[in-house]
């Protein structure tokens, strides 16, 4: 066996194996402490196939109204084939398993959010609806968007990109041993 492959496996599982730790495990953030004390593998979180590196942002505990909306007219005033259908705020292609709207003035956009029983997600858009401590977490339907609910006083921790960071995601590509 080749032995940087063997490396690449085994640091790719150790990363799939320790993110899994910090995103999976319902209502479990490492607090700022931990997170300076864990490897690089141990502070990147996943988000819709994309892995980011927590050191490159500042975490804090907010509370929040949350809703939820979908990409349909009623939603965002704009429906398939019409110009800017699906865009964010921010340019990039609205997901499900991704985006959120905020304020900007409250939370930046590029923040990651872990919202305690939805998961991990970014500040990607606003809305007209969106101002101050709400976030609106897109969802795939308007049923789903009603289910959802109005949820008060929801503990958010909200992950700011550090000023001067590039907040990209990461490349895959990056965590092979060279």
């Amino acid at each position: 066996m080749d032995i940087q492959k063997g490396f690449t496996r085994q640091f790719w599982f150790a990363f799939t194996f320790l993110t899994a730790t910090l995103v999976d495990v319902p209502g479990h953030v490492a607090s700022a402490q931990t997170q300076r004390n864990l490897s690089f593998a141990e502070r990147a979180v996943v988000v819709d196939g994309k892995a980011y590196d927590l050191d490159q942002y500042r975490p804090t505990r907010s509370t929040f109204l949350l809703t939820a909306y979908n990409l349909d007219r009623q939603s965002t005033g704009k429906s398939p084939g019409e110009p800017g259908y699906g865009i964010t705020a921010t340019g990039t292609f609205a997901s499900t398993d991704r985006t959120v709207a905020v304020d900007p003035h409250v939370i930046p956009y590029g923040s990651l959010l872990h919202i305690e029983g939805v998961g991990w997600r970014v500040a990607e858009d606003t809305g007209g609806a969106i101002r101050g401590h709400h976030i609106d977490v897109l969802v795939d339907s308007r049923s789903t968007a009603l289910k959802f609910g109005v949820k008060h006083n929801c503990e958010v921790e909200v992950f700011t990109p550090v000023a001067g960071t590039d907040v990209h995601p990461i490349s895959h590509t990056q965590f092979h041993h060279s």
